[in-house]
């Protein structure tokens, strides 16, 4: 939807608010729904109840790397055999808790992990997690690309470790170490390759494939790329089962779905040259998108006057220099209370950021659906949460 018409709600709100269309969400599920593949929202992108109840609504399965995000899907209606269970960090008592709750299906990182869960669940699903060193990309991502991580083991350290010999059922393989890929020639290459050592992972681990989980990594154009079109995934995936012969594929998807859908709106406080340079101060910043800090590029940003535009230095309130959100060309005659609207906040917004600093105030989540909006939490002071 038009951002003119969340800038007349936000006119009524008293604090930053982020915004989210949950009708362009729910087309975006749609649009992967394919016989190729099995989808799983995930939920570490954006836990918002309304993202929950739609992808569930829609018949995706919920990738949880958490107990809080578990409780969160079971207490908005999502069935236990439909919760997938990832993250590396995973304890005796943390499983206990999950099959209490119904859970079977489990991502396995370690041989600890593959004991207790022998232990309390024998013939639970499992899928075993590689980490893979060799990749011909090279560079930074903040899944680890290339470099050693914490995300699962290496085939030799799997086969030393033998996992067949537990009593579980083995699904397949995971492996997912690269994410905010746009370039069609590299998501093909990275999962071309994963496809292509399946037989040997197969082999050396006397496991047969029922299921390939490529995790997720597609990227959304943050710099104004090009977007990954949904019909080009379904393509590839189901050119690649045919090709190595793989029956079943998963897709764990968070910022493909829900980052496209968000803004961020927030008020002006400052306008001020120096040094030759034009500076924007706004009443919330990294507090409230910590993103441009850890992946070192920022959400697109613009303003609502759509007038004759310079170069600004955009920071939050923050007591730190770390708070800068980018250098934006926008509107010549901003002033202080005029509005800024970051997009594609929709993932690895509101809830990766650090909202307690400096105890300003926590920013309203707003949903728009069917030509209403639903205010999903009110802007909070920090009389709120202060203890």
């Amino acid at each position: 939807m038009s951002l003119d018409k969340f800038q007349q709600h936000f006119q009524k709100m008293p604090g930053p608010s982020f915004y989210y269309d949950l009708d362009q969400f729910e087309k975006r599920l749609q649009s992967l729904n394919s016989p190729e593949i099995k989808t799983w929202y995930a939920m570490k992108a954006n836990p918002l109840s309304s993202f929950v109840e739609l992808a569930n609504q829609n018949h995706w399965g919920l990738d949880c790397a958490s107990l809080g995000e578990v409780n969160h899907c079971l207490n908005h209606g999502v069935s236990p055999e439909n919760i997938l269970i990832t993250g590396p960090a995973k304890s005796y008592e943390y499983f206990k808790t999950l099959i209490e709750k119904g859970i079977s299906t489990f991502v396995i990182e370690s041989e600890n992990q593959l004991k207790w869960l022998a232990d309390l669940k024998p013939e639970a699903n499992v899928l075993i997690r590689f980490q893979k060193n060799d990749w011909k990309y090279q560079g930074f991502n903040v899944l680890g690309g290339s470099k050693h991580t914490q995300f699962g083991l290496s085939l030799e350290d799997w086969k030393e470790i033998n996992p067949s010999q537990y009593n579980l059922n083995f699904l397949g393989f995971h492996i997912f170490q690269w994410g905010n890929i746009l370039d069609k020639d590299q998501l093909i290459d990275v999962w071309d390759e994963i496809f292509s050592q399946v037989n040997l992972w197969e082999k050396e681990l006397n496991i047969k494939t029922k299921v390939l989980d490529l995790g997720g990594g597609l990227g959304i154009p943050y710099e104004g790329e090009k977007e990954l079109h949904p019909d080009f995934i379904k393509e590839s995936l189901a050119y690649l089962k045919q090709k190595h012969n793989i029956p079943e594929v998963w897709l764990e998807l968070g910022r493909y779905l829900s980052g496209p859908v968000g803004n961020y709106l927030v008020n002006i406080i400052d306008i001020k040259r120096s040094s030759g340079v034009d500076m924007i101060i706004l009443e919330g910043g990294i507090n409230h998108l910590v993103r441009p800090v850890f992946a070192n590029q920022s959400f697109p940003c613009r303003d609502l006057n759509n007038n004759e535009t310079q170069k600004y230095k955009v920071y939050g309130p923050l007591c730190t220099s770390l708070d800068y959100l980018g250098e934006f060309q926008l509107s010549k005659d901003l002033k202080p209370g005029d509005s800024l609207a970051f997009e594609m906040v929709g993932a690895y917004g509101f809830t990766e950021s650090m909202p307690y600093f400096l105890c300003h105030d926590l920013p309203a989540e707003v949903v728009y659906q069917n030509n209403e909006f639903t205010v999903k939490r009110e802007n909070l002071g920090p009389e709120s949460w202060m203890r």
